[in-house]
């Protein structure tokens, strides 16, 4: 319960348990390149599929492809690693 309520905290942008939080200047300029990423669901796709069709029964396979699908849609060309938690 404790590292969740971290997380969530974390994830607000609250760290109420840390002293100290100012950025350094590596962690200034490494979340500023963090921000110009943005997700290309094309190359995760080749990526994925690169070693072949993916296998699992159709029980676990469509939800997870249902899944990626509404990512995609979603966050296409968007900078989701401040928000990616899956």
């Amino acid at each position: 319960a404790k590292q969740f309520t971290r997380n969530l905290d974390a994830m607000q942008g609250e760290y109420r348990d840390e002293i100290d939080t100012t950025l350094t200047k590596e962690q200034i300029k490494l979340q500023s390149l963090t921000e110009q990423l943005s997700l290309n669901s094309t190359a995760i796709w080749e990526r994925e599929l690169k070693d072949g069709p993916i296998e699992a029964p159709w029980l676990i396979k469509i939800p997870y492809l249902f899944l990626c699908y509404m990512l995609d849609i979603v966050f296409e060309d968007k900078n989701v690693f401040s928000r990616f938690f899956l």
